[in-house]
């Protein structure tokens, strides 16, 4: 693959760690968080003129974009989530239930899936935030979660080294993956078959969902992998690192193809927390715990 990828733009705007990201109400438009409590709203198209969507106290590690609600859902380094009704400018739910961080939030059929420090995974009515169903998965964090809407299978990354596989139509779990020396910070479905796991080992596992086998381990980093995005269009997956690069891989022959740092992309100066990819001229969102919120162009 003839892959060139470009730097489109630099942003300094934050004045802390962005952890967060996520997609906006038009193509061009995704948000931004982190240390400070803001969440920034970005457009593509006009980058210098980003604005504040909303202030909340305390970090900010989850972001969520409701787009038929036009609502942001943030969960916090305390355990609050924030659900923000961007047409009102106001907060109309606030939801104190977990006493520890929340580190992800996913929607999925109308719902809202928040995984939390305190080892449960709870799940929200999206248009009434009543609480729905608190699954305990295990005494250590939940880090992240993957929603595979067609099986209707959900992956969820813990700190007690394993992946666990719910069946989100009996609402159990079928399957613990093992692996990971470490925590699992990202999981990531690449398509119907593979799951990849990002750990704090630095090491990449996939597993074949079906058979709930590893079919493939890769040193892919120096230290942490905070996140994993695909992009199916185009048969590659990335991948941020605590080592301060994102890497690009071929999710036929899982080589790696880019190696996005400061020396050759002037890119991040430290970790990688978070990526979103937008299909709008083909743009990559990094942000870092250096403040900056990275545009990338990838051009195959």
């Amino acid at each position: 693959m003839n892959l060139i990828v470009e730097q489109v733009a630099k942003l300094p705007l934050h004045q802390g760690s962005v952890y967060a990201l996520c997609g906006g109400a038009t193509e061009d438009e995704f948000f931004s968080a982190g240390s400070e409590g803001i969440v920034a709203r970005w457009s593509l198209q006009h980058l210098n003129e980003a604005t504040a969507a909303a202030k909340v106290d305390g970090q900010v590690f989850a972001l969520l974009y409701q787009p038929h609600r036009h609502r942001l859902v943030l969960g916090t380094m305390s355990g609050g989530i924030h659900v923000i009704d961007l047409n009102e400018r106001m907060e109309v739910h606030y939801i104190t239930y977990h006493e520890q961080s929340i580190f992800d939030l996913k929607d999925h059929q109308g719902k809202i899936f928040a995984a939390s420090k305190d080892g449960t995974l709870t799940v929200w009515d999206g248009e009434t935030f009543h609480l729905e169903r608190v699954l305990v998965i295990s005494d250590q964090s939940l880090r992240c979660i993957a929603i595979h809407d067609e099986s209707n299978l959900a992956a969820v990354g813990c700190s007690d080294n394993h992946v666990y596989l719910l069946d989100l139509n009996e609402w159990k779990i079928i399957s613990k993956l093992s692996g990971p020396a470490n925590s699992v910070f990202s999981v990531c479905f690449l398509d119907d078959d593979r799951l990849a796991a990002g750990s704090r080992d630095a090491q990449l596992y996939v597993y074949d969902v079906k058979s709930h086998r590893q079919i493939q381990h890769i040193k892919a980093h120096l230290y942490t992998i905070n996140h994993i995005v695909s992009v199916p269009d185009q048969n590659i997956f990335i991948t941020a690192s605590r080592d301060k690069t994102i890497r690009i891989w071929s999710a036929e022959t899982f080589d790696l193809l880019k190696s996005l740092d400061k020396e050759k992309y002037d890119g991040h100066i430290n970790s990688v927390n978070k990526l979103l990819w937008i299909p709008f001229r083909n743009y990559l969102v990094s942000v870092s715990d250096d403040r900056a919120v990275i545009i990338w162009k990838l051009r195959f």
